[in-house]
């Protein structure tokens, strides 16, 4: 399945705010409070938990707790359903518990949404431990193609429409494309030696790109004036055009595809068997440690049992199913606040910008 049909990817997440006995019977008023960042295992996608404490209004403060979400990618729908938990341990058993189901929607746009909020908070002194818990589903929704760029200099684009100057021609499939010599040298070792030491291309002032088609060709020498390319690309067209940095020595371009290729747990076993047949080191291991990640975090792989036998031997079989490696969310992502680290912890957070 190409990552394009791909609609969707669930992930589950959890956060366990814990607040020590009296916490709040030393606040204030007006303090703002945050858990550690946590991200989605294997996607850019991070998530916390903020909450306002508001002054005292006749003796009892306001509060509300917000669950804030941010990803690296533009574009990306994310659906939240999950339940935030409010409780009240005295002497380690619960005595009072608020629970509360939130469905909503993030977006570039809106990266924050209250989940639970009250007027004249009337827990807020009682004796005992304070957990906020957070636990349920995100649904990354339309799945976003990662663009291939390459940061080049200044004049690589602006020299970009100069065919005049263009004075080398590679040719893929029969057809003809113009390109710069110095471009060439600048992003390719390969290239460099083969201009300095007048090979037979540079006489001729062509080269032929048996192995990668004109598609591909086109897409590279874009990316080395600095060009973006937003689309998908098939499996074996990202391996292809990785084939090819690698052959020439184009280090910029590997780490452009290697950054494209969008990993999920419905596509990492047809990746990882892809790249085992071409003996692409840099890549078999990129892939290896992506399926570690799902295996840590028990998500569901795609095609789990068609593992080729030479990743096997490579994957030991411990690394795929020990319990030893298994990560559980709910018992990582866990924040105490003690009235010791209360002040530093506010000092730390509220110089932070709250729209971030």
């Amino acid at each position: 399945m190409a990552a394009e049909e791909i609609t969707e990817i669930k992930y589950p997440i959890s956060i366990q705010w814990i607040f020590e006995n009296n916490f709040f019977n030393e606040c204030y008023g007006g303090e703002r409070f945050k858990t550690k960042r946590y991200q989605l295992p294997g996607f850019p996608v991070t998530y916390y938990l903020s909450l306002n404490f508001e002054p005292v209004d006749d003796y009892y403060p306001d509060i509300s707790v917000q669950l804030n979400c941010f990803c690296d990618y533009d574009d990306v729908k994310i659906e939240a359903n999950f339940l935030l938990a409010v409780k009240l341990f005295c002497d380690k058993k619960l005595a009072k518990q608020k629970i509360k189901q939130t469905k909503c929607n993030f977006t570039n746009a809106i990266n924050k949404i209250e989940c639970y909020s009250v007027k004249d908070w009337q827990w807020w002194n009682d004796d005992g431990e304070f957990v906020f818990e957070i636990s349920g589903i995100f649904t990354i929704k339309d799945l976003p193609s990662i663009p291939l760029s390459i940061k080049v200099p200044k004049l690589n684009q602006q020299i970009f429409n100069d065919k005049n100057g263009k004075d080398f021609t590679i040719i893929a499939d029969k057809k003809e494309l113009k390109v710069h010599k110095s471009i060439l040298q600048q992003v390719s070792t390969v290239f460099a030696r083969m201009f300095e030491l007048e090979w037979k291309e540079t006489i001729e002032g062509k080269i032929e790109f048996k192995n990668l088609s004109f598609k591909l060709a086109k897409i590279a020498i874009d990316l080395f004036y600095g060009k973006k390319y937003w689309r998908f690309l098939a499996k074996d067209e990202y391996l292809q055009l990785y084939q090819f940095a690698e052959q020439y020595d184009i280090i910029s371009l590997k780490h452009a595809v290697k950054n494209s290729i969008l990993l999920i747990p419905q596509n990492i076993i047809e990746y990882l068997n892809l790249v085992f047949e071409s003996k692409c080191d840099e890549l078999i291991q990129h892939c290896i440690d992506y399926l570690i990640i799902c295996t840590q975090y028990s998500l569901p792989i795609k095609d789990i049992n068609s593992i080729s036998n030479d990743a096997k031997i490579l994957i030991a079989e411990r690394m795929l199913f020990s319990p030893l490696l298994k990560k559980n969310i709910k018992d990582e992502n866990k924040t105490r606040v003690s009235n010791h680290s209360a002040e530093n912890q506010n000092d730390n957070h509220s110089s932070q910008n709250d729209n971030e």
